[in-house]
């Protein structure tokens, strides 16, 4: 969503795609391993916002819901382009979730620039606690409050601070 908003190219390979989030720390503790493992097609599953079956694939282990295409072919060629734009000297990572020792895991991960937002309160150096008072906010899915983020619908962070620095900076926001 922040490429989207901020016009910028798309240089992560997980555009339009998502993984389960123990999958997802998985690959970002070994990610030149997995991202050098061939795609592999797993199955089908339904998206019920398209009507249309979607390809999970896997890298080795790791799962990849490729939930916005509708052919393996076009998610193989997406994720091997998109794999190369990869620019491994400015690395930011971002996840978010609401368990607690998922996030204990992705602070411990050995990467400079990453944010895991959270709907609770945390002194780890990577956690942005997102914490709403307005009973709309309360009723989103936490992903749906990420996305808002993103596109500036809710503000909780300067995006740049987030990008150059890798860390949220709350006393910038107006």
């Amino acid at each position: 969503m922040t490429y989207h908003t901020l016009g910028m190219e798309f240089l992560s390979p997980f555009i339009n795609l998502y993984l389960k989030e123990q999958d997802y720390l998985k690959f970002l503790n070994n990610m030149k391993y997995y991202i050098n493992c061939s795609l592999k097609f797993v199955r089908w599953e339904y998206n019920n916002s398209y009507k249309k079956n979607f390809p999970v694939c896997a890298l080795d282990d790791v799962e990849l819901f490729f939930n916005h295409y509708f052919s393996f072919d076009e998610a193989e060629r997406s994720w091997y382009r998109r794999c190369l734009k990869i620019n491994w000297d400015n690395l930011f990572v971002m996840m978010y979730t609401d368990n607690k020792d998922s996030l204990a895991c992705f602070d411990r991960l050995k990467i400079d620039k990453k944010v895991c937002f959270i709907p609770f309160a945390s002194d780890l150096n990577s956690a942005d606690s997102i914490i709403f008072s307005s009973k709309e906010i309360e009723k989103k899915e936490l992903w749906e409050i990420v996305n808002g983020l993103a596109t500036s619908l809710y503000y909780s962070y300067d995006i740049f601070d987030l990008l150059l620095e890798g860390k949220p900076n709350h006393a910038r926001i107006l």
